[in-house]
């Protein structure tokens, strides 16, 4: 291990018991409001701190500019190098434009159903980026009453199991009712996760990394009605041609947080089809934690990873890749359609 890498671990460490702890506790009006006059909030202390790391971090261990100056579209009403000094007005203004904003996302219009789900079935192949086989599975769908459950399952080589449900509506718009996510094994930190609209409330118990302590957490969970968990597939193929969506979904750690999901389109290419020659547009779902954890997660390297699907177009777009990493720092893996092998039979008996 580098000299950089064991200064990112420890202060990834730091930082989760400085930062997750800290505010794992507290209401968003604690973390807003001033505990005496004249006091500082949680939340100027906890931006101050990040914006010495932006400038100091960045300069001398990651040798770049400062997250604050790569952000997109940042408003930026007054320009504040790192907090200090500075009235208690501006610091108030600038808090409350450019980082608290995000704290609690905003939400946005369901997406609405151009191509209802229905029953569906298919087998998956799961490799790295050289092909080597990592995994098998399949995607199962099935409509219930009112509601459809969308599966996916995959059965790693080492022994290891990743299991996700989304259960949703489908009335004019996409709607999660209810959602589970199991993840165990040698390829994954440890994670179980689940929540329901109907009942409000959410279970989980992660690991940040494989090895360490398992944490749990439950608790209410405010459903927006843009939540999309294990729902970017069927988002997608929904999207009208050449459009993009934004919606959110949740990150437990293990204690949710609503996480900015951007749905567009990247590119197009082909592929070919028993000889044909069929066009497909690769998508690209981005993923953005947004306010002071966004920034401290840039800086630490805790940023969601990019995810990238390929469909076949048509008036019924098919799905046929997906590539990205399915944990946070985790390898880069590809799913694919998996193709059907006979087993080899005696003449006579095909």
């Amino acid at each position: 291990m580098d000299a950089i890498s064991f200064f990112l671990v420890r202060y990834g460490d730091l930082h989760r018991r400085l930062v997750d702890d800290m505010l794992s506790g507290l209401s968003e009006a604690q973390v807003r409001g001033r505990p005496h006059p004249g006091v500082n909030t949680v939340a100027w202390l906890l931006w101050h701190a990040a914006r010495i790391e932006d400038v100091g971090v960045n300069r001398f261990v990651a040798d770049r500019s400062q997250v604050l100056d790569e952000a997109p579209a940042r408003p930026s009403p007054v320009r504040i190098p790192v907090g200090t000094p500075v009235s208690l007005a501006k610091v108030a203004l600038w808090i409350g434009i450019s980082l608290l904003l995000p704290f609690s996302a905003p939400e946005a219009a369901p997406l609405s159903v151009r191509l209802p789900e229905g029953n569906v079935r298919g087998f998956l192949a799961l490799r790295s980026l050289d092909g080597a086989a990592v995994a098998h599975g399949e995607f199962h769908q099935k409509p219930q009453g009112n509601l459809v459950d969308s599966r996916l399952v995959l059965n790693f080589k080492d022994g290891s199991l990743y299991d996700e449900t989304a259960t949703f509506s489908q009335e004019k718009v996409f709607r999660l009712e209810a959602y589970r996510l199991l993840q165990r094994g040698p390829s994954f930190p440890t994670m179980e996760v689940s929540f329901e609209r109907k009942a409000g409330r959410y279970q989980a118990r992660t690991q940040e990394k494989k090895g360490d302590e398992e944490k749990a957490a439950s608790g209410e969970l405010q459903m927006p009605d843009d939540l999309y968990n294990g729902m970017a597939l069927i988002l997608l193929k929904n999207l009208p041609p050449g459009a993009a969506a934004t919606a959110q979904m949740a990150a437990f750690t293990p204690k949710p947080r609503l996480i900015k999901m951007q749905l567009s389109p990247e590119g197009e290419g082909s592929v070919l089809v028993g000889g044909d020659t069929k066009r497909v547009t690769r998508y690209l779902v981005k993923l953005e934690i947004g306010g002071l954890t966004g920034v401290i997660a840039s800086l630490i390297g805790k940023k969601p990873p990019d995810l990238r699907y390929w469909f076949v177009t048509g008036d019924v777009p098919a799905f046929v890749r997906f590539e990205g990493a399915m944990f946070l720092n985790g390898p880069v893996w590809r799913l694919d359609l998996a193709t059907v092998e006979w087993p080899k039979a005696k003449p006579g008996n095909q």
